[in-house]
């Protein structure tokens, strides 16, 4: 029974981050999460109108975050009015700011002593539950109290002041009985919240573009299918449109990529942040190469983590600040990590070849569950790429039988593809092959991104063939 649950909201900018520890929460003995909110206002809004007791709030300190300013001021001032008007509710605050700044300091004398930094490598959404239930002690959270001088501020004797809150508070005006059964019926769905970035381009000013954040996952159908192979190169086409993208290897393999982009020269004492997390130290540092954020394994350093467990890669994932995070499955879709990301995923991209005995598999066998719905149907945010094939191939009753749409990756020059790999650069620094690939980059792009992002787009001299079937 919900009624017997305590009721925690999750206020958090990024969906795929609030959606993942919606998922984790919600497996615990005794929790619900009633909401998730992406914005103050959001925030506001529910807790002014809900009849559910709230128990708890679990939020990120840039959920006030309007352009490129992160306004911790106001939510501060926001803060300090939900301890006065909702005394009854705990609140947990999820903190990318540094020790010595004035808004952890203000957190504290306004009595939230449930502070956690994203940097903590120590950091588990258990405890911050366990934080919730028990509290931390004022002892935990002085050091907080001592202000670098250097961070801009406002004067540090006014404090944050309470605000003005517009919602009309519904749990004062109930409802009517027929609008109330409505609203239990609505489906809870988390909002898409938009990044707001800069770009700039070689025909006109630069331009404000906003980008939702995008939780993107790629497999093969088998090994050696190219899957990894598809996933840098969707790495890095988004990279060049000056986006800054998340790319993470499959932890449960070898490491491939750092060995693949030059990892020993570029970023010699590189690990994965999957082993600070995993062993809780403190020794990966960024590697970006090309403005992608690489999440790799070095294989001179590390093992698979054959038992890393989904909390753990929770934390690797959620520490990445990136509107696109890219995840390599490999192989793996029956991981339980990789069944809890294709709930969460925008898209997800399902690497074959065209192989008709391989297809044969895939539908008698049905190997990977993660990617079906209940009726046995694909799940809608799939997209079947067919790798080294043809239009006329795809086209047969082989694969069209059985996949609705079909993306196709031509069959590239393989002395080109050789030299790329051998001077271990992106496939997209050979303008031959990024020709050949042109019209499939710009059909992606046009999917991944919002429009006004493509005004400016190169017109293809082609349409790139993926296909849809009409039966």
């Amino acid at each position: 029974m919900n009624a017997d649950k305590k009721h925690i909201v999750v206020g958090m900018i990024d969906p795929a981050m609030a959606n993942a520890f919606k998922t984790f929460i919600q497996k615990k003995e005794g929790y619900i999460i009633p909401e998730v909110v992406v914005s103050e206002e959001d925030l506001l809004k529910y807790l002014e109108e809900t009849e559910e007791e709230i128990y708890g709030l679990i939020l990120t300190s840039d959920l006030a975050k309007k352009l490129n300013d992160l306004r911790l001021d106001y939510l501060s001032n926001l803060l300090v009015t939900l301890r006065e008007k909702f005394p009854h509710i705990r609140m947990a605050i999820l903190s990318s700011e540094r020790v010595g700044h004035p808004f952890l300091a203000e957190l504290v004398n306004m009595g939230i002593y449930n502070i956690f930094l994203r940097q903590d490598n120590n950091l588990s959404v258990q405890l911050i539950l366990d934080a919730l239930e028990s509290g931390k002690s004022f002892g935990e959270v002085s050091l907080f109290r001592k202000v670098d001088p250097g961070i801009p501020w406002r004067k540090m004797d006014s404090g944050p002041s309470t605000i003005k809150i517009e919602t009309s508070n519904k749990r004062n005006h109930p409802e009517p009985k027929e609008k109330k059964q409505e609203k239990e019926k609505r489906d809870k769905q988390i909002i898409k919240r938009e990044f707001n970035i800069n770009f700039q381009q070689t025909e006109t000013k630069v331009i404000g573009v906003t980008v939702q954040p995008k939780l993107i996952l790629v497999g093969g159908a088998a090994s050696r299918v190219g899957s990894s192979f598809f996933a840098h190169y969707l790495s890095f086409i988004l990279a060049e449109k000056d986006i800054s993208v998340s790319y993470l290897e499959n932890p449960y393999r070898y490491g491939y990529t750092y060995d693949r982009y030059w990892g020993e020269g570029l970023s010699g004492n590189y690990v994965s942040p999957f082993c600070d997390f995993h062993f809780q130290k403190d020794d990966s540092t960024d590697w970006n190469y090309k403005n992608v954020y690489m999440n790799v394994l070095n294989p001179l350093k590390e093992n698979p983590y054959d038992k890393l467990d989904f909390e753990t890669f929770l934390k690797v994932l959620l520490s990445q600040r990136t509107p696109i995070k890219i995840v390599d499955v490999g192989v793996d879709w029956n991981n339980e990590i990789y069944l809890e990301l294709c709930q969460m995923a925008d898209y997800i991209f399902f690497i074959t070849e065209p192989d008709p005995f391989l297809n044969q598999v895939i539908i008698e066998k049905r190997p990977y569950p993660s990617l079906l719905k209940e009726n046995g149907e694909w799940i809608e945010n799939l997209q079947i790429v067919m790798n080294k094939a043809t239009y006329k191939i795809a086209n047969h009753s082989i694969f069209n039988d059985v996949f609705d749409d079909i993306w196709i990756v031509p069959d590239l020059n393989r002395e080109e593809i050789f030299k790329c790999e051998s001077e271990r650069v992106p496939i997209t620094n050979s303008k031959s092959l990024v020709e050949d690939l042109e019209s499939l980059t710009n059909e992606l792009i046009e999917m991944i991104l919002p429009q006004e992002f493509l005004k400016k787009k190169t017109k293809t001299k082609w349409k790139f063939p993926k296909i849809t079937v009409t039966r």
